[in-house]
């Protein structure tokens, strides 16, 4: 019997195997096991075996839900108040039930049944009373495991719902743990090479070597696509130098020991054009109750989002700051010009002065609009003012505002328009200021007697609204770049000024719109921009 309680800690088996055990050796007919339930107000028959749950009831008087705890009397009782008709009607001469202890509380009760008319011995009565004693310590210890099962499958949830990367790994650095957030992490890495357990084993190597035991967090990136055999080699033969690496070509070189610093990186075309996200790593050790350590468990929080918040910022004081000093310097210079040496210079010079700075100081006042018109989309403080307004005299009107600088450059404007009906739901001013950003682009980077092109038509349910310039086009390479604020090409800024974000409010009043903007471009035969906008009222 202690053999078989000790091979499951499942209550069914364990008790299905025990009773079958106990009626087969002592060699009755069959028997039953009825336990108490949590608040001990009612028996539920939980095993039986060799005897039928309706033949049990008779015999012994438990009825399933019931409330009767009675050990022998409710046995005795029926058999004594129809000596005839139980045995019968059941074939049951002799029942014996003893209560399952344990810690001196009852939990439940344990009956054997005999289809011999004979008195039970006492090693029979005292062998089942050891037996309901084993069977007690035995459903302690199931109910324990079944409590601890739970509670590891609840923690186990909560682990795989978690939005940060977990890993876990015992005192010999074995994985244990690695929740969906971590795999996703790690998908970069090829399954054939072990996929994300390996990845992250190997990433536990390299985090060890950069413990400093202060609990800080350690910074990294990992790649969000696979590396190649090929981009590995480059980026070794980029740097120049020869590295101590293990042949694993799958796995970034930076995150080895021994691995070339961050200004050596920042040095190769290949690590530059890999797409990573960056992430810190918590680590801490896991101890039981007496302080010794199990293992450490790692946090894996992904910071690109700040990262990249950082670099905007560090991007935006960077522009902003040039940008603010190439006019003031301008107004500065002619206004001391002018304090010094005015009376010495003609009138029309004079003029000339005084006209370039009221440039420079309107190209001062866009910038700052455009800054104070970006921090309002962020903040959700610009939404459209939506109604429906004449789309096309609204453009005839941009036109004429626009016609000096067509002219300035000898520029051909052709307009054309196939629509069913001029009106648009939308904010006119914010659908003005796109087709003036694009419009103002096509002229600013379109050589003296270029082509530019203005279309108007309805595609469904949608006014499409496409500029085309023959200009200077846009590199393949930076198309992708092309809506982020402060990004300007090399060639634009060579061949104009910018502060790089008349596109990036562009993009945001398009997508405030539930529009869509599409880029076309060659370079050195030029771009189209072509804009995507719902008519009717959403």
């Amino acid at each position: 019997v202690a053999e078989t309680l000790s091979n499951t800690l499942e209550i069914e088996p364990m008790l299905n195997g025990v009773l079958r055990t106990t009626v087969e050796r002592i060699g009755v007919h069959g028997g039953a096991i009825h336990l108490l339930s949590d608040d001990g107000t009612t028996l539920s028959l939980a095993a039986w075996y060799g005897i039928s749950p309706e033949t049990l009831e008779q015999v012994t008087g438990f009825t399933p839900g019931g409330a009767d705890l009675g050990v022998i009397s409710p046995a005795s009782r029926a058999l004594n108040t129809r000596p005839l008709n139980i045995p019968n009607e059941t074939g049951i001469y002799a029942v014996l039930s003893v209560p399952i202890w344990r810690q001196g509380q009852i939990q439940g009760i344990i009956t054997l049944a005999h289809d011999e008319l004979r008195p039970w011995r006492a090693e029979e009565t005292r062998m089942l009373d050891a037996i309901g004693r084993q069977i007690g310590v035995a459903l302690v210890n199931a109910r324990l495991y079944g409590d601890a099962v739970r509670d590891e499958a609840h923690i186990r949830t909560i682990l795989q719902s978690v939005a940060d990367g977990l890993l876990v790994f015992d005192r010999h650095n074995n994985l244990t743990l690695m929740n969906p957030a971590a795999e996703a992490l790690f998908s970069f890495y090829p399954t054939e090479s072990g996929g994300a357990a390996r990845a992250a084993v190997l990433l536990w190597e390299w985090l060890r070597t950069r413990d400093t035991g202060t609990g800080e967090p350690v910074e990294f990136s990992l790649p969000t696509t696979p590396i190649g055999p090929a981009e590995e080699d480059a980026r070794c033969l980029s740097i120049n130098r020869v590295h101590a690496l293990p042949h694993d070509p799958a796995w970034p070189c930076w995150l080895v020991d021994g691995s070339p610093d961050e200004a050596d990186m920042r040095r190769c075309p290949v690590y530059e054009r890999i797409s990573r996200s960056a992430l810190q790593a918590h680590s801490a050790a896991v101890q039981d109750a007496d302080g010794q350590v199990l293992g450490t468990v790692i946090a894996l929080h992904d910071v690109t989002y700040f990262r990249e918040l950082d670099e905007l910022k560090g991007r935006f004081v960077s522009t902003v700051s040039h940008e603010l000093r190439t006019p003031l310097s301008v107004v500065l210079l002619q206004v001391s010009t002018l304090l010094k040496y005015y009376d010495r210079l003609p009138d029309d010079q004079r003029r000339e002065m005084v006209s370039e700075i009221q440039q420079q100081a309107h190209n001062l006042r866009e910038l700052v609009e455009d800054i104070l018109e970006l921090s309002r989309f962020d903040a959700r403080r610009s939404m459209p003012q939506k109604q429906w307004f004449d789309l096309v005299s609204h453009i005839e009107e941009l036109l004429g505002t626009l016609e000096p600088s067509i002219q300035d450059k000898n520029l051909h404007l052709d307009v054309s328009r196939n629509l069913h009906s001029s009106y648009l739901y939308a904010d006119p001013q914010q659908v003005m200021r796109v087709l003036r950003n694009l419009l103002g682009n096509a002229i600013k980077y379109t050589p003296e007697g270029g082509q530019i092109a203005l279309r108007l038509e309805q595609v469904g349910d949608e006014i499409c609204l496409s500029v085309s310039d023959s200009g200077i086009g846009i590199p393949a390479a930076e198309q992708l770049y092309i809506f982020d604020r402060f990004f300007r090409s090399e060639q634009a800024s060579r061949m104009a000024s910018g502060h790089g974000l008349g596109l990036s409010i562009t993009k945001e009043i398009i997508d405030l719109h539930s529009g869509r903007i599409e880029l076309s471009s060659t370079q050195g035969e030029g771009s189209t921009f072509t804009v995507y906008l719902p008519v009717h009222h959403e």
